[in-house]
């Protein structure tokens, strides 16, 4: 009989890998973090707060424009959902790839102006909320996907340092204990540093650091290939006291641009213990620079792969 339970067990997860998943899939991995670093879930669009601080979560990443492209009143229900949930930090991604575009004078205004009627719509909130709920600002522009990037990333570091991080910091400074410390993240791939070469062979330049965190898409699903990919930005990190990084896995079904190796999809049991060991392995000085983990989802598996922690 248990051998005929076993054989069953096994067909579903055949049919259904996703879904077996332990109760407190991600506890091992919380533990391994600790109470000081981040455990983050990039879901893009609004999600069920309380779910994901359930399964562990501390912070949630929705895109800049999921919030602003809502009217108001809807824009307060999802900032009230988080607060109320009790998740302590709430992020916004903003950037496109022609961040990295110098030929686009347009696009200060454009960054410009969407960074101010976030900030705003952020302090009419805080106006009326008691909560503990914190606010967090990231980037991701990923300019690889435009067959003209050259590898230069001179503007989308101009554009961090003149538009980005000026505009945010009032805000920051405001409401010390309502924006985390640091206010800005950046998602980056793992093979950016000065110095490197794409995987289609263009020189990467101009890319400048300042005091933020770097969440590095080192999207592998073994321990091996996660210590192999990070290293990178291990090194990058430690050449200044004023950066930290995050690593960062995917989820996404594989499928175009998503290789099977750099997700974990099929191997949810496995991610926690990957990561814990990974961090395990880590020099102390790695782990003074770590800031956490993020797990990726795609806007639309968000939910269930939410469901599937639980």
């Amino acid at each position: 009989m248990i051998r005929i339970r076993a054989l069953a067990v096994l067909f579903l997860f055949s049919l259904f890998p996703q879904v077996l998943f332990a109760d407190g899939a991600l506890t091992s991995l919380a533990s391994c973090l600790g109470p000081e670093r981040e455990l983050s879930f990039v879901s893009w669009e609004p999600i069920d707060f309380q779910k994901a601080v359930q399964a562990g979560f501390t912070t949630v990443w929705i895109g800049t424009g999921s919030l602003l492209r809502r009217p108001p009143e809807e824009q307060r229900a999802i900032l009230q959902q988080a607060s109320r949930a009790g998740l302590r930090t709430l992020g916004f991604i903003g950037g496109d790839p022609e961040w990295v575009n110098p030929d686009r004078p347009h696009i200060r205004e454009k960054v410009a102006g969407e960074y101010d009627r976030l900030t705003k719509v952020l302090e009419t909130f805080l106006a009326q909320d008691a909560g503990n709920l914190r606010f967090a600002f990231a980037t991701d522009i990923e300019p690889h996907v435009r067959n003209w990037w050259d590898g230069n990333l001179t503007a989308y570091s101009d554009l961090l340092e003149q538009v980005v991080i000026p505009t945010i910091e009032p805000f920051a400074r405001k409401h010390p204990d309502r924006v985390r410390d640091p206010f800005l993240t950046r998602f980056e791939p793992f093979w950016w540093d000065n110095g490197r070469r794409t995987d289609s062979g263009k020189f990467i330049y101009g890319l400048r650091d300042f005091p933020s965190d770097v969440a590095s898409m080192t999207y592998r699903n073994t321990a091996e290939q996660l210590d192999e990919v990070s290293r990178s930005i291990r090194r990058r990190v430690q050449r200044t006291q004023e950066m930290g990084f995050l690593l960062g896995v995917e989820t996404k079904p594989p499928g175009p641009g998503i290789p099977p190796h750099i997700t974990f999809y099929g191997r949810l049991r496995e991610l926690p213990g990957e990561l814990v060991h990974i961090i395990q392995r880590m020099s102390q000085q790695d782990r003074d620079h770590l800031r956490g983990v993020f797990i990726h989802s795609g806007r639309t598996e968000a939910e269930q792969l939410l469901n599937n922690l639980l």
